[in-house]
């Protein structure tokens, strides 16, 4: 494109007085100038770090979803280390009731599985829970209504149930969007009030996160 502008400036130079060698060779200038940052925006955006695309967290969370044992995934985290180099860390909810060694095996499992499918070298970490806490369900399902009437977007995960005496103690993270309108502190406040109306009202001790991709 530059050779181009300079032959043309140099063909129309011989009709009109106007330095048009000057105003190409400003115009080339700007072109080299552009294309340098283009250059340099491409070679510097992998090394400090790109968000993965939608649809590559999406296929790792369904593989991950297909392997034995795992009920669900949540904050994954992805690194870009170069073309089809990617690093990642999950959190994967098992049955409680696996033994250690079960439960370890069940994770290298899915982490060799998921190696073999997609150029990821990946770690996950264990969230167990109990299947067979019936009071627990029952808790989580009162709650996750709660949340879903405030955004269906809102996803909670980590539930955990404990007691204070005869009063329930709901421990969870709850993952928001960045910048919501709504602050934790108002979301807290408004699922405090729908679960008030439970007898014994739970105590709600929650984590609000925020994706990492």
């Amino acid at each position: 494109a530059g050779t181009t502008v300079v032959l043309i400036a140099v063909f129309l130079s011989q009709f009109t007085s106007f330095p048009l060698d000057g105003a190409a060779g400003l115009l080339v200038a700007v072109l080299v100038l552009a294309g340098g940052v283009k250059i340099l925006k491409d070679t510097i955006s992998p090394l400090l770090g790109e968000p993965p695309s939608t649809q590559f967290v999406e296929e790792l969370q369904n593989r991950l979803l297909q392997c034995e044992g795992i009920t669900g995934v949540h904050d994954i985290i992805i690194h870009n280390y170069g073309p089809n180099q990617y690093f990642a860390t999950a959190h994967a909810e098992i049955e409680q009731h696996s033994d250690l060694l079960s439960a370890h095996d069940m994770l290298e499992r899915a982490e060799v599985e998921i190696g073999k499918n997609m150029p990821v070298h990946l770690i996950l970490h264990c969230d167990p829970y109990n299947p067979e806490d019936q009071e627990g369900k029952t808790w989580r399902v009162r709650l996750e209504d709660k949340v879903k009437n405030i955004d269906p977007h809102f996803k909670l995960y980590d539930f955990r149930l404990k007691k204070a005496g005869q009063q329930p103690l709901l421990y969870c993270h709850i993952l928001i969007p960045r910048n919501y309108v709504l602050s934790p502190e108002e979301i807290l406040a408004g699922l405090n009030k729908e679960m008030n109306q439970y007898s014994p009202a739970p105590v709600l001790k929650i984590d609000f996160i925020h994706p990492y991709i």
